[in-house]
């Protein structure tokens, strides 16, 4: 087989790439068009508004407490983390209250534990920082005492040796 002239050649890539570029567009327009007509199969995880959670599920249930800033996101991650469908709605000031979807409830209860494991060991850790703090701060203070005391002893010799 001859070898074909660069124009030629370069003429073949750029049909091909004409053709490559029409097939990208339509299966593009085929996707958006499919996910337009299916929009309501589309099940939707993660945090959404109040209203949009009732029409998702006809069983929204509530957590019984309100909630702060701090634990609103360490509870958004968790349910995000393992699908669950959620509303924040924000009551007082600085206090919210979570929604979520009611066939989720086995996902709820696992993802709560996971919340719950998480802070007690962060409290643990701060209780044992703590404590080590404390630990170090009353040795450090005996060893001063202790520093002190030799120094006087040293004072008290040297008076000694003076007189």
């Amino acid at each position: 087989m001859p070898a074909l002239p660069v124009d030629e050649m370069v003429q073949d890539e750029v049909r091909i790439s004409i053709h490559a570029s029409r097939i990208t567009g339509k299966v593009i327009l085929a996707a958006l068009k499919w996910l337009f007509n299916n929009k309501e199969k589309i099940k939707v995880h993660g945090e959404v508004g109040m209203k949009e959670l009732h029409k998702q599920s006809d069983n929204v249930k509530f957590l019984p407490h309100e909630l702060d800033k701090k634990e609103i996101t360490a509870y958004a991650r968790e349910f995000k983390k393992y699908g669950i469908l959620f509303a924040v709605e924000k009551q007082d000031e600085g206090k919210y209250v979570l929604a979520f979807a009611g066939r989720n409830e086995e996902s709820i209860e696992y993802a709560m534990k996971k919340i719950l494991e998480k802070e007690t060991a962060r409290e643990e850790s701060k209780f044992k920082a703590s404590k080590q703090k404390h630990e170090d701060y009353q040795k450090n203070k005996q060893e001063q005492e202790q520093d002190k005391d030799k120094s006087k002893e040293k004072n008290s010799s040297r008076d000694e040796r003076s007189r």
